[in-house]
């Protein structure tokens, strides 16, 4: 099942949290971008079971610095919840889709 980490975005934002607890067979993430020069992080989070947000991705995996298609990232499973994450971001929009398998 596809889930829209993030649509379109061009500023520093979380995106909503999307709940996957009946996913357990892999997670791919990929990410689209547009427009950039020196781009931005996109990162791939994970909610805690206190609520707080990790990155899953690596650093070099989630700094996108040019247009195009960028993953598939491969994540672990077992989090009930994820979101997508723009930070750093100078210029560009970016669309983060996660690929769960049941």
């Amino acid at each position: 099942m596809n889930f829209t980490l993030l649509s379109a975005v061009s500023a520093d934002t979380d995106g909503p949290e999307q709940r996957l607890e009946h996913y357990d067979m892999g997670m791919d993430v990929f990410v689209s971008a547009s427009s950039v020069t020196t781009g931005a992080t996109v990162q791939l989070q994970a909610q805690s079971p206190n609520g707080d947000w990790h990155d899953l991705l690596s650093a070099t995996q989630a700094a996108i610095a040019a247009d195009g298609f960028h993953g598939p990232f491969h994540v672990p499973v077992g989090y009930p919840s994820v979101r997508g994450r723009v930070s750093g971001r100078t210029d560009g929009t970016y669309t983060a889709t996660l690929l769960a398998r049941r």
